[in-house]
């Protein structure tokens, strides 16, 4: 599975709908699947996933974050990382640097991706990106968390969807 990611991505405003259906199982709290996350390799994408995690002690291998909760600010404290990566993602859009930084981020262990613009598109390079195993959760509005185990199909998916949802962005077109 290759994906050239060495330019931006733009999605395209036809796929916007089709990125609000969950990648994978919706769950009110990723505490009620009755099982124990600690001994797993998560990855929570926004501030409230986050935050949940962080209450119940867990710090993820990953957390991805733009300060943001439905778009509105908010001023949460992530304490217990042991990295910090700062990166521009604006709304729309999932940047070459992004991934990168998603990239980077999941060969290290306890590391905060702080999202200068938008976090939540970067679901999709972070599940293609993951080790098969890897538990991804993140907020699906006014329903709770979509819980994503990383594997063949999911990354299969995740794959399809960069591919026919996006372009690549050229400068000055």
């Amino acid at each position: 599975m290759y994906m050239d990611f060495s330019s931006d991505l733009v999605l395209k405003k036809e796929c916007r709908m089709l990125l609000r259906v969950p990648l994978g199982k919706v769950v009110s709290s990723p505490f009620s699947l009755g099982f124990s996350l600690e001994s797993e390799a998560i990855v929570a994408v926004g501030d409230r996933t986050t935050k949940n995690f962080l209450e119940r002690g867990i710090i993820p291998k990953l957390s991805i974050v733009d300060y943001k909760v439905e778009r509105r600010p908010v001023e949460n404290e992530y304490a217990g990382f042991r990295e910090i990566i700062a990166v521009e993602n604006p709304p729309g859009k999932i940047t070459a640097p992004g991934i990168d930084a998603v990239s980077k981020a999941l060969s290290g262990d306890k590391v905060l991706l702080e999202v200068d613009g938008e976090e939540d598109l970067l679901v999709l390079p972070a599940i293609l990106l993951s080790r098969t195993g890897t538990l991804i959760f993140y907020g699906q509005p006014k329903e709770g968390s979509v819980f994503v185990e990383v594997g063949k199909e999911s990354k299969k998916k995740a794959e399809y969807i960069l591919k026919t949802c996006f372009s690549k962005y050229v400068a000055g077109k």
